[in-house]
């Protein structure tokens, strides 16, 4: 286990952050109304929503205190991305603070003042592949670990289960809707070495500096509640998904890497997977069930298995041009993040791709 530890350690030490990227705490009105200007952008020139004062949390006086501190991400000087770190317990005493958030935070018992809540982090599209979210959270790991917290929860969209689960991130309950679109609650039990291993996540670099603390209180929590909540409802792309339409039309390389990008979703009956207006970030497709689509209020379309959901407004990153959700009997949906398709490199795979997903008549996307 040890001798893992540290070949993963050392695996990862290419992957840091450059070093002009530096993330810190917002300490002046400047600075937070630059992560306003960040957070505004994000929400509403690409997700098309409000901003939802996702960056009026107090400026933090007490660093020691981490109950609600804002921090920010600079490249050279400028502010490039925020995150907010809030207590579990602020967050359960006045749940506006996360109103999106979904997990039971009463399942944490005695563990919840040792838990924190990692939300409305946004970070300019032009440094996406900077590494700044990464550097975001391994500040926030290594302050956690350094107070003794064990837990930090997030909640994401099913296109970025995967990347936290390389952080070392768990699933914890089944996907949820909230303001139109499906989320997910994920769990770090911070201190939950072999989970980290198992997924060389880069933050063992950071537990590593922060001391190699050990305490299994919080890798226990987690998996006893796993075991006694287990989450049928997100699950990781199965090879049978790879046979809709326009996944089965490629090569088989391209299918598999497709498939590892992607993720299947279950929605209850009449349950969201996204709301007209939105900006399009991801393309999902029918395995199971039927989804409805309705266009201004009225009945658009309804998909069955096998076929695709909001591909042309992904492909042309438009608006979503109807609510999507879940029929009477509910359906299973595979989603596809960006990445998933963009990584499909073969000329002919793409060209192949591009078609089958423009093919189809544009009134029904």
């Amino acid at each position: 286990m040890v001798t893992q530890g540290y070949q993963a350690l050392r695996a990862l030490s290419a992957r840091r952050r450059a070093p002009r990227l530096t993330v810190r705490l917002v300490t002046t009105d400047a600075e937070r109304r630059a992560c306003m200007d960040v957070l505004e952008r994000v929400r509403g020139e690409e997700l098309g929503r409000d901003a939802l004062s996702g960056c009026r949390a107090p400026l933090c006086s007490d660093p020691d205190g981490f109950l609600d501190a804002l921090y920010l991400c600079e490249v050279d000087g400028r502010v490039v991305g925020t995150v907010r770190a809030t207590s579990a317990v602020a967050v359960k005493n006045d749940p506006s603070l996360a109103p999106d958030f979904r997990f039971d935070l009463d399942a944490l018992g005695e563990l919840t003042p040792r838990a924190f809540l990692a939300h409305r982090m946004a970070l300019l599209p032009e440094f996406r592949r900077s590494g700044a979210a990464l550097a975001m959270m391994s500040r926030l790991y290594r302050d956690a670990v350094r107070r003794g917290v064990l837990f930090c929860l997030i909640d994401c969209e099913p296109p970025l289960v995967r990347l936290y689960r390389q952080l070392g991130f768990v699933t914890v309950g089944d996907p949820y809707t909230a303001h139109g679109n499906v989320f997910v609650a994920m769990v770090l039990a911070n201190q939950d070495v072999r989970g980290m291993v198992a997924s060389r996540s880069p933050l063992l670099l950071d537990w590593a500096r922060s001391g190699f603390p050990r305490e299994d209180v919080g890798r226990e929590w987690l998996a006893a509640y796993r075991q006694e909540h287990p989450s049928p409802g997100l699950t990781e792309a199965s090879e049978a998904a790879g046979q809709v339409p326009f996944l089965a039309c490629l090569s088989t390389q391209s299918r598999r890497t497709a498939l590892r990008n992607a993720t299947q979703v279950r929605l209850a009956p009449g349950q969201e997977l996204f709301r007209q207006g939105d900006r399009a970030r991801w393309v999902a497709a029918v395995l199971s069930g039927s989804v409805l689509c309705r266009q201004d209020g009225r009945l658009h379309a309804v998909r069955s298995a096998g076929r695709p959901l909001g591909e042309c407004a992904w492909l042309e990153r438009l608006p979503r041009p109807y609510t999507a959700r879940a029929g009477e009997h509910g359906a299973t949906v595979l989603v596809l993040s960006p990445s998933a398709l963009d990584r499909v490199t073969d000329p002919t795979d793409r060209a192949v791709l591009e078609q089958v997903l423009h093919g189809g008549p544009r009134g029904a996307n």
